[in-house]
């Protein structure tokens, strides 16, 4: 596993805080009836998706995000199983495509970048996996294709022949073990004044 650096205290003053920046006049067309960001907590080796939990942090305000997080093991009995008896895969069973290591949400993205690439020829920029863009970015000419398969890009059950092996057809098993995260948000008006810290990073 990975080093973790761990926060010796569990007060909003040694969080992390972010100062973001929005220009309402960028916006042109919006799926979100606001203006803001959109906030996702996840599992730090899972591909950001739409599909996740979102929160929505407006302009001009100050939001405080609470998480807890809750880890789901294993007994080594379970590891002795096979993937159908326990319906579970760890995280160093299965090699990926794109991402470094397996999690449900990384297999369901990547079998959607392959079945956007297979019908449509190209990949979304929200979906980009790969670091040495070896697939072809999506542009406006290709949305009617991408539109007019959303049934089939969108639904897992759909994506892949039937082979008796997995409940779905990406064959996208959950995860024998797990981090979960619950998140809470408060928020009220900005005060500007807060955010003059001499050691803040510009």
């Amino acid at each position: 596993m990975p080093y973790f650096l761990r926060n010796p205290g569990c007060i909003y003053q040694t969080g992390l805080q972010v100062l973001l920046d929005n220009d309402p006049n960028d916006y042109f067309i919006s799926n979100v009836p606001s203006i803001g960001f959109q906030v996702q907590i996840h599992n730090p080796f899972d591909f950001p998706h739409f599909a996740l939990p979102t929160m929505l942090s407006e302009i001009n305000t100050s939001n405080f995000f609470a998480v807890s997080g809750e880890i789901t093991g294993n007994s080594d009995a379970v590891k002795a199983m096979t993937t159908l008896e326990r319906n579970c895969i760890f995280y160093n069973e299965r090699k990926m495509n794109v991402t470094t290591r397996y999690t449900y949400q990384n297999c369901i993205s990547e079998c959607k970048v392959a079945t956007i690439l297979e019908i449509c020829g190209c990949v979304p920029f929200y979906l980009l996996m790969d670091t040495d863009y070896s697939h072809i970015p999506c542009t406006i000419k290709d949305q009617n294709c991408i539109a007019s398969n959303q049934d089939i890009i969108f639904d897992i059950n759909r994506q892949r022949p039937h082979d008796g092996e997995s409940n779905n057809k990406c064959k996208c098993y959950p995860n024998c073990g797990y981090i979960t995260y619950q998140s809470y948000i408060s928020k009220g008006p900005l005060d500007w004044s807060y955010f003059k810290n001499p050691h803040s990073i510009e």
